[in-house]
């Protein structure tokens, strides 16, 4: 395992070699090197596009390629402001779904314990406290 003056001498190294390069072609030699999902085209999202940096997180090595980003951006403020309308019933469902979890999951593994009268009185004051302030605060 290499240490971080390494990796940093690494990403040095590539910094000078590939920043302002474009790719040309992407060659997987084995599946286990990558975390994408199977279904992601490397060489159609890859292929055209020009490394603009090159970061480390840790031991990790990052390439950043540029353009599609603000494009991205672009397109889900597009997308957004199409479905405005519909956004409160979304943003409802999704809660509702938050309080599906906590009922059927978290607050019967609360009471399997042996403070369950505890998490009950918890759970109580919470919700009377987010009470107060929503009406408090408005």
């Amino acid at each position: 395992m290499p240490e971080l003056p390494e990796v940093e001498t690494v990403r040095r190294g590539l910094e000078r070699l590939v920043v302002g390069r474009v790719v040309a072609g992407v060659d997987v030699e084995s599946d286990k090197s990558w975390r994408v999902d199977p279904a992601c085209r490397l060489d159609r999202d890859l292929v055209g596009r020009a490394v603009t940096s090159v970061r480390r997180r840790g031991k990790v090595l990052i390439l950043d390629l540029g353009e599609p980003e603000p494009l991205a951006g672009l397109a889900t403020v597009a997308l957004a402001a199409a479905i405005s309308p519909a956004l409160p019933y979304v943003l409802a469902f999704a809660a509702g779904a938050m309080i599906y979890v906590v009922i059927e999951e978290l607050i019967p593994e609360a009471h399997a314990g042996e403070h369950s009268n505890a998490s009950t009185v918890c759970a109580a004051v919470g919700f009377v406290l987010m009470m107060i302030l929503d009406v408090a605060l408005g």
